[in-house]
């Protein structure tokens, strides 16, 4: 649980930004594309330090306007300090009748945000 930093294995992306709460909900409130929106998702138990999470948001084509959403299945391993973790899954984009038009596998590595304090 908590916020962290996550890096898809693409050159040239920023950072996404995601909180994992305590009640199975995942937020993404930055976007390594800029013609997608925040996500919105959940997240289950899959196995010892494993977490199986579907993500949902809009997808925008070139010229801005909504085109469909973008799903995203991850299976997130966390290591055993607690405070990375490894996310492997499939990128599926969808029409407006859910229909796949285009998907890919996806292969992140997150550090969970921790306290700076001030000097």
């Amino acid at each position: 649980m908590g916020s962290w930093v996550s890096r898809v294995q693409r050159e040239g992306l920023p950072p996404a930004i995601s909180f994992t709460t305590y009640g199975g909900g995942v937020a993404i409130s930055t976007s390594e594309d800029p013609l997608l929106g925040p996500a919105h998702g959940s997240w289950a138990l899959a196995g010892e330090r494993a977490y199986d999470t579907t993500l949902e948001r809009i997808l925008r084509g070139e010229e801005g306007a909504v085109s469909g959403t973008r799903r995203v299945r991850l299976r997130i391993t966390v290591d055993a300090s607690l405070d990375s973790y490894l996310a492997e899954g499939l990128r599926e984009d969808l029409d407006f009748a859910g229909n796949v038009v285009d998907s890919g596998r996806l292969l992140s590595r997150a550090t969970r945000i921790s306290v700076q304090p001030v000097a």
